[in-house]
């Protein structure tokens, strides 16, 4: 894989001892090496150990630089090295996404935390199956993570070409749903959110008729949605269209891990409001903070919010976050300015605040943390700014 294409490494380092798990010094040594020198961030990589029988070690990753410098740190211990994604003997390594949201969590489990979601009608690179019913998957935006089997039609290659070029539409309200015949009092075949795609198999009426990636039919309101072709066309990525978007979610609830309409967590939520107008960021604020064009809003190197307002256009992303002992920034949290001192956020809930001392809705605790700004929608099109298609 190339590292300049995934930012962020994933790693559970581990050996079993009994009923227990005990974390032998010089392994989490090597990992933590390993970590620090391969990626500055998570969840675009994956690395595993494990204890097998005896000393030996079970090493599972989806970079081979990863492995091998694991293993030069620890060349004495013999190792059963697994490369990913696994290549499954009927070709289904891709999946697609049959729920309105699926969430991806850290472990295989549902009490593994929260750490993203997708949408339905976007496709997956399955890099392995677990045996309790989960898939190791990576999203379209390289973010690794387990989602149970039950959301995911898996595919071939080919099979998953053919999903994405079918004609579709696209779910453009916030929340509805697909009913299973063309009259809004019969049963539902699903709920539906802002953002999901489902094949267009057809027009009844006030209804588009739709087919899920699992064959299902249902049909869907025309008012709630758009051809996905029309709604390619018609998108304009500007200030104005994503800060719309963006206050449609005001009062919508935080969540850790949430890009949805369902809960958005601080980078969800900017995530969201930009992916909904056709351009795809990165997922995490700390993957955020590194595209698009860096402004000048220093003083003797610290973030100064004098200078800043009088340097911010609306649509400006804002990082906020702390100092790590290196100097270097340690980016926890991201919010999108809007004009006038103001900047729109999920924290708590999504809501509308301020830098200014006087305001009502003033937020002292982020701005005080704040840490730098990007400017994105002149820069579509860039690294790790990607238009839509």
């Amino acid at each position: 894989m190339n590292w300049k294409l995934f930012a962020l490494l994933v790693f559970s380092p581990f050996v079993h001892v009994g009923a227990q798990s005990v974390l032998k010094p010089e392994i989490t040594r090597a990992v933590n090496f390993v970590e620090k020198r391969l990626t500055p961030d998570h969840q675009s990589q994956y690395f595993h150990v494990a204890a097998l029988s005896g000393d030996s070690l079970f090493v599972e990753s989806t970079s081979e630089d990863a492995v091998r410098r694991f293993d030069s740190i620890l060349p004495n211990i013999p190792k059963q090295i697994q490369y990913l994604p696994e290549q499954n003997p009927d070709g289904k390594n891709y999946g697609i996404i049959k729920l309105s949201v699926t969430n991806h969590r850290a472990e295989p489990a549902q009490s593994g935390e929260m750490l993203t979601q997708a949408l339905m009608g976007s496709s997956l690179r399955i890099l392995k199956k677990t045996k309790n019913g989960y898939y190791l998957v990576q999203t379209e935006d390289n973010y690794i993570a387990f989602v149970e089997t039950g959301g995911v039609v898996a595919m071939t290659e080919g099979e998953k070409d053919k999903w994405n070029n079918e004609p579709k539409i696209i779910f453009t309200q916030l929340y509805g749903t697909v009913y299973s015949d063309n009259k809004e009092k019969t049963l539902p075949v699903s709920d539906i959110v802002a953002g999901d795609r489902l094949v267009l198999k057809g027009e009844k009426g006030k209804f588009y008729q739709v087919q899920y990636p699992d064959g299902k039919i249902g049909y869907v309101l025309k008012s709630e949605a758009e051809k996905y072709s029309d709604w390619l066309a018609q998108n304009k990525p500007n200030f104005e269209n994503v800060l719309a978007t963006g206050q449609r979610l005001l009062g919508v609830p935080y969540l850790w891990g949430g890009t949805s309409i369902k809960g958005v967590d601080c980078s969800g939520f900017i995530r969201t409001s930009f992916y909904l107008n056709g351009v795809l960021l990165p997922r995490d604020a700390s993957q955020q903070a590194r595209v698009g064009e860096t402004l000048d809003i220093y003083e003797n190197g610290i973030a100064n919010v004098d200078k800043a307002l009088k340097t911010l256009r609306s649509g400006d992303l804002l990082f906020f976050g702390t100092k790590r002992d290196d100097g270097s920034d340690k980016v926890t949290h991201v919010a999108m300015y809007i004009g006038n001192g103001q900047f729109i956020q999920s924290a708590g809930f999504v809501r509308i605040s301020s830098f200014y001392p006087s305001a009502p809705d003033y937020d002292a605790a982020h701005v005080s943390q704040f840490l730098s700004a990007k400017r994105v929608l002149t820069h579509i099109g860039d690294n790790g700014i990607i238009a839509v298609k």
